[in-house]
C-alpha cells in the first residue's frame, strides 16, 4: 500500500502542531526574581545555596534569604559587618560566610550574625581589598582568597586557643 505525498504531508504537519501544543502546554521552568518580587536589590553579585535549600544573595544593599516563597533581608543593622556584600559562601559547618566591599567578613549560624562586634576574632579576618572566594580543605582550614592575598583560617590553631574558635 503505497500513501501519497499529500497524505503524508498532511500527517507531518499533524504531528508538528501537536508538538508545538505540547510545547505551550508546559509549565513555566524559570521565576524571575527582582525587587519588585521582594529583593534588597536587582543587582546580585554572588548567590548560594545553603542545606536547607534557602537561597542567599550577595547584594550592594545587604543579603536577601529566600526559602523559595518568603524573603528575609539582612543588612548591617542586622550585623552585617558592610551593607556592600560582595560574595557569599558556606562551609562545611553550615556556616554562611559574607564577605563585605570594605575588606570584612561575618558569617551566619543557626540564626545569629558573628560579626567583629559579637565575635572578636573576626578582626583577624580582614584584608585590604574585598575576599571573593572561600575554599575549604580536607583539614577543615578555612581558605580565603582576595585580590593580592590569601588568608588561612587555622582550625587547628584555634582548638589550641578555645577562646578564638569558631562556632
Amino acid at each position: 500500500m503505497k500513501i501519497s505525498s499529500k497524505y503524508l504531508n498532511i500527517i507531518c504537519v499533524t504531528i508538528i502542531l501537536l508538538s508545538f501544543h505540547k510545547l505551550s502546554a508546559k509549565e513555566i521552568l524559570h521565576k524571575r526574581l527582582t525587587k519588585k518580587e521582594g529583593l534588597i536589590s536587582n543587582t546580585i553579585y554572588k548567590v548560594v545555596q545553603d542545606s536547607f535549600g534557602n537561597i542567599w544573595m550577595a547584594t550592594g544593599f545587604g543579603v536577601s534569604k529566600y526559602n523559595g516563597k518568603t524573603y528575609e533581608h539582612f543588612t548591617s543593622a542586622d550585623g552585617l559587618s558592610d551593607n556592600d556584600i560582595i560574595s557569599v559562601h558556606k562551609d562545611s559547618k553550615g556556616r554562611i560566610w559574607f564577605f563585605g566591599y570594605r575588606g570584612t567578613a561575618c558569617f551566619w549560624l543557626n540564626g545569629v550574625i558573628y560579626n567583629e562586634r559579637n565575635f572578636p576574632f573576626l578582626k583577624n579576618i580582614k584584608t585590604n581589598y574585598c575576599f571573593i572566594s572561600l575554599f575549604e580543605d580536607s583539614k577543615k582550614r578555612i581558605w580565603l582568597g582576595s585580590y593580592g592575598e590569601t588568608l588561612v583560617v587555622n582550625q587547628e590553631l584555634t582548638q589550641l586557643f578555645p577562646s578564638l574558635a569558631l562556632p
